[in-house]
């Protein structure tokens, strides 16, 4: 899973910011939160954010089969189209004057 795009969306928003360094191979950066953070999300401290499993139960408890995937924006099904469109000449023949 990539998480590129939510990390760097998270710092322009200035909820994270860089805490250095790990020390292991790669040196990949370390993150912590900001004050803006808990402003945001109306927090007085991290610790009233919930624990991963007090996460993963509610998710157990409210998803119980995944979701089918939404169709894609900008898509137009055949039959909506053809609910919209006024033709009041059946025979596809436009009328003469």
């Amino acid at each position: 899973m990539n998480s590129a795009s939510v990390v760097n969306t998270l710092f322009e928003k200035k909820l994270i910011t860089t805490a250095g360094r790990k020390a292991v191979v790669g040196t990949p950066f370390l993150y912590r939160t900001t004050p803006e953070f808990l402003v945001r999300f109306g927090l007085k401290e991290l610790e009233e954010l919930p624990k991963p499993e007090e996460l993963a139960e509610d998710m157990s408890a409210t998803v119980s089969e995944p979701l089918p995937p939404e169709p894609m924006a900008g898509t137009v099904r055949a039959r909506e189209y053809h609910e919209d469109v006024e033709d009041d000449d059946e025979d596809g023949e436009g009328e003469e004057d």
